[in-house]
């Protein structure tokens, strides 16, 4: 699957790190949809029934907590660290 919004084809590390860019630019308009949908919600819900409903942002920010994990901790690492000992095995297979 190649990156959307390509400028141009370029060698395959280009290809890597425009899907990373790609991943974290998501992640961050993820995290202000979070910030401002949720801001809404907690700002009415204080001047409407004076209390907090915490429900929303706990189980979307822990969506976010794992968005973030994904795209920032080592899941690029993982992937190709398999695929390289795929492709050893593959080469000495020959």
């Amino acid at each position: 699957m190649e990156p959307s919004n390509l400028p141009e084809k370029q060698n395959d590390k280009d290809l890597e790190l425009w899907a990373i860019a790609e991943r974290r630019a998501n992640f961050k308009w993820h995290f202000i949809a979070y910030c401002v949908i949720n801001g809404f919600f907690l700002f009415r819900s204080i001047f409407d029934h004076g209390n907090i409903n915490w429900k929303m942002p706990f189980f979307w920010g822990l969506g976010l907590a794992f968005h973030y994990v994904s795209v920032y901790q080592g899941k690029i690492d993982l992937t190709r660290q398999e695929f390289e000992k795929l492709k050893r095995d593959q080469e000495l297979k020959r």
